[in-house]
């Protein structure tokens, strides 16, 4: 996007164009320094910086190929680790 798309209101409308051509489309959403989020928009690739902190809401697969959602704390170390692993978060909250 350009700079401008930053400045005053402007990124609420690109926010708006984004999500209306991602509830048509559909598909997976890829985001410069955060990661990809499933087609439901759950979180399912660590791409953050190592100060990143905040909940989040993710996913993973399981055995069966199901999604196990869940919002994680991204500053919680063993969290982010054992999401990165492919695991649920021990403390994270399902959903």
């Amino acid at each position: 996007m350009l700079n401008a798309a930053f400045e005053g209101n402007n990124y609420d409308i690109v926010n708006s164009i984004r999500s209306k051509i991602w509830n048509r489309t559909g598909g997976i959403f890829q985001a410069d320094g955060e990661g990809f989020s499933n087609e439901e928009g759950y979180h399912i690739l660590w791409q953050f910086s190592d100060n990143v902190t905040g909940d989040w809401s993710c996913a993973v697969l399981n055995t069966s190929g199901d999604w196990d959602k869940f919002v994680m704390d991204l500053g919680d170390k063993i969290q982010r680790k054992e999401f990165q692993e492919g695991k649920v978060p021990e403390k994270a909250k399902l959903l």
